[in-house]
This record gives C-alpha cells, sequence and structure tokens, in this order.
C-alpha cells in the first residue's frame, strides 16, 4: 500500500518478463502520446498484413448479452428456431441438419444473403477508409442454433471477397445453451 511507483513497476514487470520474452513484438511507448502509439501500432502491422481487411463473424446468444466490441450486432431471432424440434435441439448450427433448417427457410436464406451482399458491397470501401478490422456480431436467443448457421455459411461464402484475408470465427455461446 505504501509502495512507491517504482516498486509497481518493477513488479509489473517482472511478472511480465516471461511474455516480453516470447513476444515478436515489443513497442516501447514511454516516449509516445496516443496518437503516436496508434501511428506507430499501424505501421508495424501494416508490414506484417497483407493489407486486406480482417473480418470477425461472431454468433452470440442474447441472453448472455450482447458483445459490445462488435461494429455490426445483427438480430436473426425472427427465424424459424430449430430449438423447438426434439430431433435437431441436441444439435448445434455448425452440423448439416441445423443449416439445412436455418437456411432451408425463406427468411434464414434471404437474411445470409442480404448480410453477405451488404458485406460484398461494403468490404472494399471499408478497406479504402483506413479500416483494417470489420467486426460482425450475429445472435439467435441461445446462440446455438441460428446465428451459429448463418455465421458459418457467411464464413465459406466470403472467403473469395476478403481478399485473402483472414476470416475469423467465433462462436461465443455455443456451449451454453
Amino acid at each position: 500500500a505504501g509502495d512507491r511507483i517504482f516498486d509497481g513497476v518493477t513488479r509489473e514487470r517482472k511478472l511480465l518478463g516471461d511474455l516480453r520474452a516470447t513476444a515478436e513484438i515489443v513497442l516501447d511507448s514511454s516516449a509516445l502520446n496516443v496518437h503516436q502509439l496508434g501511428n506507430k501500432i499501424s505501421e508495424v502491422f501494416a508490414q506484417l498484413s497483407d493489407r486486406g481487411i480482417h473480418l470477425s463473424l461472431l454468433s452470440f446468444g442474447y441472453k448472455y448479452g450482447i458483445p459490445y466490441d462488435a461494429d455490426f450486432i445483427l438480430d436473426c431471432r425472427f427465424i424459424p428456431n430449430p430449438h423447438w424440434v426434439p430431433e435437431l435441439r441436441p444439435l448445434d448450427g455448425r452440423s448439416k441438419e441445423i443449416s439445412d433448417y436455418v437456411l432451408g427457410d425463406p427468411v434464414g436464406a434471404e437474411l445470409t444473403a442480404s448480410i453477405r451482399g451488404y458485406l460484398q458491397e461494403t468490404l472494399a470501401a471499408y478497406l479504402a477508409d483506413g479500416r483494417g478490422r470489420l467486426s460482425i456480431a450475429i445472435g439467435c436467443t441461445g446462440g446455438r442454433h441460428r446465428s451459429v448457421a448463418i455465421v458459418e455459411a457467411l464464413a465459406k461464402s466470403l472467403a473469395g471477397v476478403a481478399d485473402g484475408a483472414p476470416i475469423v470465427v467465433e462462436h461465443r455461446d455455443i456451449l451454453r445453451s
């Protein structure tokens, strides 16, 4: 409690020593203001990046809260829910049966096509605006069926659109429901 700042910094450096030893990039930010640091980070990652946009697709369940770090949050709870079909309930949106159920429904197919079309038309504009990342979260009630199926379908269909940049897929709540 009565430590000096120097003592706290020394303890922190000791705790982070192993992490620093394995890091590929270390930036000394001590002499940089927030704008200079942002520019430096952009420079470093621009050299490492293929300059394509990094697209993140996240499925989630509204009953577990919305992801606050997403650029777009889209709701698919209006699509018929496989949860209410007894033989489909134990499966998740990565299975063919759930995918067929969700994407075979005209509402599910239209929503997926609309999201894909929007992204195909706008990814280049996001990149031209200097945005290197775009995060899209798609939610259903529990995050197990509908949103997962749509995220999986989008990831497959957008693979060629993102200029070879990685598409990161995460199913935040798939095991919770």
